[in-house]
């Protein structure tokens, strides 16, 4: 997945998603106990094989994003079977964070664009 990004402000909403799906794979900035401004990927973590709604996360130490400046944001995942691969994150073409070990991201579910916590959608 990948973004271009651009923020006006940062609300005071616990989470801001860019893109992506909550248990599964998703993009998104903010987040309890972090800065409103940290880029972070949510992803859905396997229990003894089997698909759960248990999750891990991602979160980028650095860059905090500022407003008013454009962003190249690219999560890839590398599948190194049906069950687990390696993700990693990119900010303006650098690396910035990766983990292995997560999970394949599941077919079939609605992709949310630009969500926050309180449920509100934008226009883009």
């Amino acid at each position: 997945m990948e973004a271009l990004v651009n923020a006006n402000s940062f609300t005071n909403e616990e989470i801001s998603t860019i893109m992506g799906i909550e248990d599964n794979f998703l993009i998104r900035v903010g987040d309890n106990g972090h800065d409103k401004n940290q880029l972070n990927v949510g992803y859905g973590t396997p229990v003894d094989g089997q698909e759960t709604n248990a999750r891990g996360s991602i979160y980028v130490e650095r860059p905090l994003l500022n407003t008013g400046q454009w962003y190249h944001i690219a999560v890839t995942f590398d599948a190194v079977n049906h069950e687990r691969g390696r993700i990693e994150i990119y900010v303006d073409g650098v690396l910035v964070a990766s983990i292995d070990e997560a999970t394949t991201p599941r077919h079939g579910w609605k992709l949310n664009f630009l969500k926050n916590n309180g449920y509100t959608t934008y226009n883009i």
